[in-house]
C-alpha cells in the first residue's frame, strides 16, 4: 500500500527501459524523478518489484551522490551520460544506508534497480539501454 501511494504521487507516466545482454532483452518500468523533492523522495519508504525502478534525471552532468535513507531494501545504480550510456554503476547498496553511494563519473541519469539485477544481467559500461520513450536531451 505504501508503495502505491508513493507512486502514485508521481506525476510523469512510468518510463520503459530494456538491456539488451547476452542472456536476452530485459524490460523494467520506471517511476520517473524529474524535480528535486522527487529525486530527493526517490524511493525511501519503498519495495520493488523484480523488474521495477526509479529513473532520475538531472539538468546536466555532474557527480551527485545518493543514499539510502528510509529505503527499505537494497539496490543497484546504474548511471549514464548524456547519451543513455551506462558510464559507472553500485551494486547491492545496503537498505537503510546513510553512505554516499557515489560514481567515479559524471552522469546524467541514474537508475536504482532490485539489487542483484547487475550480476544477473551482467551489464557492462558503455552499453545504451533502449528507453520508451527516449530520454530527454
Amino acid at each position: 500500500m505504501c508503495s502505491f501511494l508513493l507512486f502514485s504521487c508521481v506525476d510523469h507516466p512510468p518510463q520503459k527501459v530494456v538491456f539488451h545482454t547476452e542472456k536476452g532483452s530485459y524490460t523494467f518500468s520506471l517511476r520517473v524523478a524529474r524535480s528535486p523533492a522527487e529525486r530527493a523522495r526517490g524511493l525511501m519508504h519503498t519495495t520493488l518489484k523484480s523488474r521495477e525502478g526509479m529513473l532520475f534525471i538531472f539538468e546536466r552532468q555532474a557527480l551527485i551522490p545518493f543514499w539510502m535513507k528510509n529505503t527499505p531494501e537494497s539496490l543497484d545504480f546504474i548511471f549514464l551520460d548524456n547519451q543513455g550510456g551506462i558510464v559507472d554503476w553500485r551494486a547491492e547498496a545496503p537498505a537503510f544506508s546513510l553512505d554516499y553511494i557515489e560514481s567515479a563519473i559524471p552522469f546524467r541519469f541514474a537508475i536504482e534497480v532490485p539489487a542483484g539485477t547487475l550480476r544477473s544481467l551482467k551489464l557492462k559500461k558503455g552499453t545504451h539501454p533502449e528507453f520508451h520513450p527516449p530520454l530527454p536531451q
